[in-house]
């Protein structure tokens, strides 16, 4: 089940475009936006990603793998939803490539704040409960 709106900047025509993938309970799993995250639409991006966030339980994975732009203002929305998570004791998992917004969080020396991945599969595999080890053999 997915849904999706897009969201217009009124000052410069600029596109936020969001999508998301609702897990088998209901909740969202999967927020995927493509476009460009500034001044202009920064607060649509927080406010988008807090109210989907009230629907969650557990985890959120935020995908910025199509966002070509990200200033600041985008890098800085994405702390206060991150804030946000905590706050509800939620995890958010962050997917972007090193240039948006993770090079502007590592400018800033936020990004040990906010779990970064490369792609979505990345961070869907990090949810994963690992297999028990088996105990090592005495004296071999």
């Amino acid at each position: 089940m997915s849904g999706g709106i897009a969201a217009a900047s009124p000052t410069n025509g600029s596109r936020l475009w969001v999508q998301w993938t609702l897990s088998n309970r209901g909740c969202p799993e999967i927020v995927a936006f493509a476009g460009e995250i500034d001044v202009a639409n920064a607060d649509d991006l927080v406010a988008t990603l807090t109210g989907v966030l009230g629907a969650c339980t557990e985890r959120l994975i935020i995908d910025f793998s199509a966002v070509h732009f990200a200033d600041a203002a985008g890098a800085t929305a994405l702390l206060r939803v991150h804030r946000h998570a905590q706050d509800r004791s939620l995890r958010l998992d962050v997917v972007c490539s090193a240039n948006t917004p993770r090079r502007v969080l590592t400018l800033t020396g936020d990004d040990e704040e906010v779990e970064f991945f490369d792609s979505v599969a990345d961070a869907l595999r990090s949810r994963m409960p690992r297999a028990p080890q088996e105990p090592a053999a005495a004296g071999i």
